[in-house]
């Protein structure tokens, strides 16, 4: 009994609203623009008119045989149809109507292409040339996407050999580093050779050449004693530098080699164990002394 009172309810709206625009005094076309219009009657009847409107030329657009420039033509009369369709709902919530809320079947039947909002194709227009290739790109883009793999996932397949923990367990890695070294170390012991040579020629030939601290160091590491001439003039460079002071830097050799001496006399190790033994005998002598 309450379905057929809602049917009579709702068979009677419908019949009012038809009694409206029928009986209705304007007679003139549609506003160009949906804020000239002042009436929500007026608003809710224009919108009413271009869903019709917009209905009807979806249901044609299935129609692939009307050629490809009909198509384009009704497709973009369609969603200009729905712009105004947007303004005329905007337009009745600000005059204090109402409107339905969801999506409709003609929202449903358009598609937007990835990337490109604000644009829908409906019917045959998705089936266009051009437009089938650039929907067939985005599908295959989301897909992708989909089937992108996690960071997670990642991890799961991550083994000791991502961070090199197993790279020398066959011992070639050893075999190419010490190759790799003696070719550095004998390409580092040519170019200081060629850079000493260099160093000791320049200061033969100039005396009063100036040179930094590196290159003193350079040039005294040569370990000829018959080199006198260089030291000396290496001295005089140093004496030269700290006001006349000669002054050699401290060598790592020198401090490895140098001998640690103590100020107070330490006993050896010979010294040790007798006073040790001395000890044992004290307390032996005392534990017998007890008896």
């Amino acid at each position: 009994m309450a379905r057929n009172e809602e049917k009579a309810l709702t068979l009677f709206s419908k019949w009012t609203t038809f009694k409206k625009d029928f009986h209705s005094t304007d007679t003139g076309r549609r506003p160009f623009l949906a804020s000239e219009c002042e009436s929500v009657t007026e608003a809710e009847k224009w919108r009413r008119e271009l869903i019709r409107d917009i209905t009807k030329k979806i249901s044609n657009i299935h129609n692939a045989s009307l050629g490809e420039h009909r198509i384009r033509e009704m497709n973009d009369e369609i969603n200009k149809m729905m712009r105004q369709k947007h303004h005329w709902e905007v337009r009745i919530r600000e005059l204090g109507g109402d409107v339905q809320k969801g999506r409709q079947f003609y929202d449903i039947e358009g598609k937007e292409l990835p990337g490109a909002p604000g644009y829908k194709y409906y019917g045959a227009a998705k089936e266009l040339p051009g437009v089938r290739e650039l929907f067939a790109e985005g599908e295959e883009e989301v897909h992708s996407r989909r089937n992108k793999r996690s960071r997670g996932d990642m991890y799961k397949n991550i083994t000791p050999d991502y961070y090199g923990y197993r790279d020398d367990d066959d011992g070639i890695l050893a075999i190419k580093e010490a190759k790799r070294e003696k070719e550095l170390l004998a390409k580092a012991e040519k170019e200081y050779a060629v850079l000493k040579a260099d160093l000791l020629k320049r200061m033969r030939s100039n005396k009063d050449a100036t040179f930094t601290p590196q290159e003193l160091a350079l040039l005294e590491d040569d370990g000829d004693d018959e080199e006198t001439e260089v030291q000396r003039l290496i001295s005089a460079q140093k004496a030269s530098s700290n006001g006349g002071s000669v002054y050699f830097p401290p060598t790592a050799s020198a401090a490895v080699d140098a001998e640690l001496k103590s100020h107070v006399n330490l006993p050896s190790q010979t010294d040790i164990n007798e006073l040790l033994l001395a000890e044992k005998r004290k307390a032996l002598l005392a534990r017998l002394s007890n008896l």
